[in-house]
């Protein structure tokens, strides 16, 4: 097994890539998520904080200490880790909480068995002590708040939180949608939710949608031009919008100097430049799953406004 986990470390990590970016590398790889990659490096990030101040080591400093001298237990790394994080004092002047403690343990277990540590769950539980799970209330989603946030919302928005009501699906599965994923000859309205789309363990799965969320989805695909019925619009995205799509908007922008003046100097300095970059640099793939990213960000962002 140790073998196997330094080959696949060994096939990522390349001259010039680091450990660190070798191990986002295989996360980003087993997930195809930027968000679950982008908090990986944040915890990368704290460990590699902790060896620097504590122990005045690199990544691959201590990975020569505790695979090839054996004069580093990673038990014993992670315990006082674990000090290290109880005892840590954010710039706001926080101590961390214990979900976020719980979070960077789990991170930092995950590289070191990148590293190649024999880390064994029943070791790690008796050893190291994790703090407790913090029960969070979560107040309960009613009508009236509901009908609250379908009061302040966007028709856009009002049409999403509609369909996430009325058929259980993901934020994440919504968004990936094709016209071809509906089928508007049922009553009502089913949702083939394809097996790449889909996370969890029913795979692929289907779900319905009620008639209001109905009409509120055949409202937004006339306002956006769709038409369910024509065999040319059945691969488009319903909500996704592509890193084609998005500079394409942005250079709508910039053609109008009446839209957005207050955003325009950050549209020409950096939103345009790093899309330009990606389109480049990433693969397909990349940018597909970077544009999936993004676009669920921006609906939780607008959900939590409202």
């Amino acid at each position: 097994m140790l073998c196997m986990l330094m080959m696949e470390q060994k096939a990522i990590q390349t001259k010039k890539t680091t450990l660190k970016e070798a191990f986002l590398t295989n996360k980003y790889r087993r997930t195809k998520s930027h968000t679950y990659k982008n908090s990986c490096r944040t915890g990368a990030n704290k460990l590699e904080e902790y060896l620097k101040l504590e122990k005045n080591l690199t990544l691959e400093q201590a990975q020569t200490m505790l695979i090839e001298n054996k004069n580093l237990d990673p038990l014993v790394l992670l315990d006082e880790y674990l000090t290290f994080l109880r005892t840590y004092t954010r710039k706001n002047g926080k101590s961390f909480t214990n979900g976020a403690i719980r979070t960077y343990m789990i991170l930092a277990k995950e590289l070191l068995r990148f590293m190649g540590c024999k880390i064994y769950d029943e070791d790690f539980r008796q050893k190291i002590k994790l703090p407790p799970k913090e029960e969070v209330e979560e107040e309960l989603l009613t009508k009236e708040i509901i009908n609250q946030v379908l009061r302040n919302s966007p028709p856009k928005l009002q049409t999403v939180t509609l369909m996430l009501c009325s058929s259980a699906m993901r934020i994440g599965e919504l968004i990936q949608l094709k016209l071809s994923d509906f089928d508007f000859s049922t009553n009502p309205v089913t949702i083939n939710l394809r097996k790449s789309v889909v996370k969890g363990k029913i795979q692929p799965r289907k779900t319905q949608l009620t008639t209001e969320a109905t009409k509120a989805l055949k409202d937004y695909l006339a306002r956006k031009g769709l038409d369910y019925s024509n065999p040319k619009h059945q691969e488009k995205y319903l909500f996704l919008q592509t890193h084609e799509e998005r500079l394409a908007n942005y250079k709508r922008i910039l053609e109008n100097e009446k839209l957005y003046p207050q955003y325009r100097d950050g549209i020409i300095k950096d939103k345009i430049p790093k899309l330009q970059a990606q389109l480049k640099n990433l693969t397909e793939e990349e940018r597909y799953n970077l544009s999936v990213d993004a676009t669920k960000n921006s609906f939780e962002t607008l959900l939590e406004r409202t």
